[in-house]
């Protein structure tokens, strides 16, 4: 049979910021619907219900490229603008910015796309920019930090998590499409320390500004990776 497509009196999507169908407590929701359109993100969550807008993106939202949500809870959805990077953890009644360390880290920008990835003990966001990937966990989000070492200094389009072959893929402008095997211990390492100070030997020297300080065990378990404000410094063999 010929397949049906209906109109559902949704206000229309930026480009490809939409996501359809999500569970929660572990009951699947076919009818759930998320929108991003101009600065604002609009939802439905019942068959045949109305869509209506969120509660505003806070202060500079600018129109969004991309929204996507908890796999697990889709009452905690995510929203970028080419600067910003926004979460919701109630379905949109409030909105928290989690920029953060990202306008640092990478320079310029240019937020395409956001992916969930999740981990066994932790769950993390990956976002495409214009210097290559970046990932913050679920319990630091506003902590970004650059993913992988292969991926080249390029705009990443879009980013698409496979949870059955556990990979996230890439796609890039004019650089090709590039995967990342084990993406979900890649990006959810078996153990992560994150320390904040201000001290002399930190790079907000005793401004006032917390530095930082990551120390991940990677997946081999075998190797202590650290990062200062989200940038690898260096690793350590146990």
């Amino acid at each position: 049979a010929t397949p049906t497509i209906a109109n559902i009196n949704g206000p229309g999507a930026n480009r490809v910021s939409m996501v359809y169908g999500g569970w929660k407590d572990g009951i699947a929701n076919a009818d759930l619907i998320y929108v991003g359109k101009v600065n604002q993100v609009w939802t439905r969550t019942t068959s045949g219900g109305a869509i209506t807008v969120t509660t505003a993106l806070p202060d500079g939202a600018s129109t969004l490229t991309d929204v996507a949500i908890n796999t697990f809870d889709w009452n905690t959805v995510f929203a970028v603008d080419r600067n910003q990077v926004f979460m919701s953890t109630n379905g949109g009644t409030s909105w928290n910015d989690i920029t953060g360390n990202l306008v640092t880290v990478s320079p310029g920008l240019d937020l395409r796309t956001i992916e969930f990835v999740p981990g066994a003990a932790e769950n993390s966001i990956a976002d495409g920019t214009r210097s290559g990937v970046f990932r913050a966990s679920l319990s630091a989000p506003s902590i970004w930090s650059k993913v992988g070492t292969a991926l080249p200094d390029v705009l990443v389009f879009d980013l698409e998590y496979d949870k059955t072959d556990d990979i996230l893929a890439a796609a890039t402008l004019g650089r090709s499409v590039w995967v990342m095997p084990s993406a979900s211990l890649e990006l959810n390492p078996a153990g992560t320390l994150t320390i904040t100070a201000d001290d002399a030997g930190g790079n907000g020297a005793g401004t006032g500004t917390g530095d930082n300080y990551e120390i991940r065990l990677d997946a081999t378990g075998a190797v202590l990776q650290v990062f200062i404000d989200g940038n690898f410094s260096r690793s350590v063999a146990l």
